[in-house]
């Protein structure tokens, strides 16, 4: 999933007991999203300017190489100036050889020999006014094709100069573009780690929660244990006072028979009448219920029980 304002805003987190103040968490995404979003747009800016400036780049190039092209042009038109020249340097040659030939042919006769000078005067100098005019020519090309290769150094060399600054702006804008890059990096490291911490805090709730649970549960057990093994216990005590009831008025029936036979041995009138006595207390004594008797009076009765 890509990271965008949008995303930060809507992130949910689930609520927690003693987890962070919801309020604060969403103003701090609110933070964290309007930067991104500054950060975003400067990057877009930048690209779009990286664009722009690749294609002015580009188009630079291609002026260029089209000067070069025209340079490469006027220097072959300069050499074929220069071949031309040569070649007219070998006619001017040949013309002094045949001049040479004619001189050599004149030699024989005054009227030749003057002729010869004539045809030579007019020779050379039609020779020397065509030298002086195609030196000039070449002259006029040269210094037309020195201009132009000077105008196009000149031109080359501002190209030049606007390439090389055109490359450290582009290289500044890179630099720029590598650290939104950075910061942005940096960004979702912070966001992944405040994730982390968050899911790290919710995982140690749950595991709080789930030994106290435990523990709860451990003591629930312990007391519901310790109940069973006391109610297993009642139903025995029970019978024991039960048995200790009948024991206790056996003992009491015998000491009153002793008690009365010990009367018999008393002369008297009033011996029935204090064996009747003695077996309506007897009666009258009611021993209570073991059921009936609280706790206390339990272990009154049997001591051993404590």
């Amino acid at each position: 999933m890509s990271m965008t304002p949008q995303v930060i805003k809507d992130q949910e987190f689930q609520i927690k007991f003693r987890g962070y103040d919801a309020i604060e968490v969403k103003a701090y995404l609110d933070l964290l999203a309007e930067e991104f979003f500054e950060l975003y747009e400067q990057n877009r800016v930048l690209a779009e300017d990286i664009e722009g400036l690749t294609v002015e780049k580009q188009t630079l190039e291609s002026e260029r190489e089209k000067l070069e092209k025209e340079i490469k042009s006027l220097r072959d038109e300069l050499q074929q100036a220069r071949t031309g020249a040569e070649r007219k340097d070998d006619d001017l040659a040949a013309l002094q050889q045949e001049i040479k030939e004619l001189k050599s042919q004149l030699d024989g006769s005054r009227k030749e020999t003057d002729l010869a000078k004539e045809v030579v005067d007019a020779v050379e100098r039609r020779m020397k006014s065509e030298q002086e005019k195609a030196a000039m020519r070449l002259r006029e090309e040269v210094e037309a094709v020195e201009s132009r290769v000077a105008e196009e150094r000149e031109q080359s060399g501002q190209l030049r100069l606007e390439n090389e600054q055109l490359r450290q702006r582009l290289e500044l804008l890179e630099q720029q573009h590598q650290e939104l890059k950075k910061d942005e990096m940096d960004f979702k490291t912070a966001i992944v780690a405040a994730q982390k911490f968050s899911e790290d805090l919710r995982r140690r709730v749950e595991e709080e929660t789930a030994e106290l649970m435990e523990k709860a549960r451990q003591d629930v057990e312990l007391f519901r244990r310790k109940a069973h093994e006391e109610l297993a216990r009642l139903p025995i005590e029970i019978e024991r006072l039960q048995n200790r009831r009948v024991e206790v008025r056996e003992e009491l029936k015998s000491l009153l028979s002793t008690y009365l036979q010990q009367l018999d041995t008393f002369p008297g009138s009033k011996d029935s009448e204090s064996e009747g006595d003695l077996m309506e207390l007897y009666q009258t004594i009611q021993l209570p219920d073991v059921g009936a008797l609280p706790s206390e009076e339990i272990d009154t009765l049997n001591p051993d029980l404590s």
